[in-house]
């Protein structure tokens, strides 16, 4: 389900400013125990900051911070702000551009329907059960700063993410198109409470958006431009067939 959810719909998201890293690892990262109240335990680790560097396509630095079981993540990369955050039950992003101080909140549209699908008691099944879900196998493992992770590779070779026992990502790499992105921890602090306040936008300006309703409206549109298409196809193959010379006799 999360497989197809990605490959048919996963690059119009792209488009909505909810990218790959927040889909996959901010999945990986929400469950919930069964035996609790929804929305209760949502991660292994109650808080921790992860500093990482970035190669490939992009470079630089991500600083990702997590809160109160997985209920608050924020990541920063260059000028922009991505949360993810609960809501009675729900999980919401909201993506935040730095230098204007706007942004987007919309609604995580794959969150309940993986809590439904994957049966799963702990956030650590639900790893495992996600990961899975998107046809991965562990690989190999690694040692990255001092922590132990098992080596993923997903989604036929194109990603891989070494994460360690508790569920933090070391590691990850992706190729698409022929380009390669990878990032790779190089500070993990369990314990932090330097992103207490990381889920407050602040003062910026916060459009709600429906990113279902954004979706319904591409699909719309699109069949109307493949119909125009088929028309103008056949209308010019009706000119080609009306200005066909008449053979003589």
């Amino acid at each position: 389900m999360l497989k197809h959810f990605l490959c048919t719909k996963g690059l119009k998201i792209l488009n909505l400013t909810i990218a790959a890293l927040i889909l996959i690892p901010f999945a990986i990262s929400c469950s919930q125990q069964k035996e609790e109240e929804p929305g209760q335990k949502l991660h292994e680790v109650k808080d921790y900051t992860i500093k990482y560097e970035m190669e490939g396509a992009r470079e630089g630095q991500r600083l990702v911070y997590s809160q109160d079981w997985g209920k608050c993540i924020m990541e920063i990369t260059g000028s922009q702000k991505i949360i993810a955050l609960m809501e009675d039950g729900q999980q919401y992003v909201i993506s935040i551009d730095l230098d204007s101080n706007t942004g987007t909140k919309m609604l995580n549209p794959i969150y309940q329907s993986l809590l439904e699908s994957l049966n799963a008691k702990t956030p650590k099944e639900f790893n495992f059960a996600i990961l899975e879900q998107m046809g991965g196998k562990v690989v190999g493992e690694k040692n990255i700063i001092g922590n132990n992770c098992e080596v993923w590779e997903m989604m036929e070779g194109v990603q891989s993410s070494c994460i360690t026992e508790d569920g933090i990502i070391l590691e990850s790499e992706s190729t698409a198109s022929g380009v390669e992105r990878r990032q790779v921890a190089t500070q993990v602090i369990r314990g932090s409470t330097e992103g207490v306040d990381a889920c407050d936008p602040g003062d910026a300006k916060i459009e709600i958006v429906n990113i279902s309703q954004m979706l319904q409206q591409q699909e719309i549109d699109k069949p109307k431009f493949e119909l125009e298409s088929e028309e103008n196809n056949q209308e010019s193959s009706n000119q080609e067939e009306n200005s066909t010379p008449e053979p003589k006799k």
